[in-house]
């Protein structure tokens, strides 16, 4: 049997309608996981609470364990940027930020305590518009430079992939932002 050809414009008329199911059929996709996750996501809110509150507990019992402290400040970190009240995010981030600094006059040597003295500056700053926040970017640079000279692995190179957004997010005009600085930490952390 002889094969028949389509014209041209036929050709591109069915692939541009397969082209749209394809997308159609992932955009269902996508949404069925995400109702499938709606559940998952109040597990993981209740999660964050349960956590913080445990290691707010263990934090006042053990107030002079680095460990201890920087785990703290990890669960006001994760408090921070699950609310989305700039006071409850900024009192989060404070005492985040008192727990990570504790735990490095305990181990000035912790990776993870100056990284999450830098992810909870970062909730902090994001709760100012102004010129404090501004500052804080050079604080924040310089926890994250530690953390990754101590330990480049941490949180799966955690330190690199936040210098990366860090110097691609701060204005490059009185602040440290520098778009081949980002690329050089993203590519590292990859």
């Amino acid at each position: 049997m002889p094969r028949t050809r389509l014209p041209s414009g036929a050709i591109t008329y069915l692939t541009s309608v397969g082209r749209f199911f394809g997308v159609f059929c992932l955009f269902l996709a996508m949404a069925g996981q995400g109702m499938a996750e709606t559940g998952q996501t109040n597990t993981a809110v209740l999660e964050v609470k349960r956590n913080f509150q445990e290691m707010h507990q263990r934090f006042l019992t053990e107030t002079n364990d680095a460990e201890t402290a920087w785990h703290f400040a990890r669960a006001c970190y994760d408090m921070a940027d699950l609310t989305q009240n700039n006071t409850e995010k900024a009192e989060f981030a404070a005492q985040g930020i008192a727990a990570a600094q504790l735990a490095l006059s305990k181990d000035s040597n912790s990776a993870p305590a100056h990284y999450y003295l830098g992810m909870t500056l970062g909730e902090l700053a994001d709760t100012k518009h102004n010129l404090s926040a501004l500052r804080m970017v050079r604080e924040m640079e310089r926890e994250f430079l530690a953390a990754l000279a101590l330990d480049k692995h941490f949180d799966h190179a955690g330190p690199d992939r936040n210098l990366g957004l860090l110097y691609w997010q701060a204005p490059s005009i009185a602040s440290i932002g520098s778009p081949s600085k980002a690329r050089k930490h993203v590519l590292m952390a990859v």
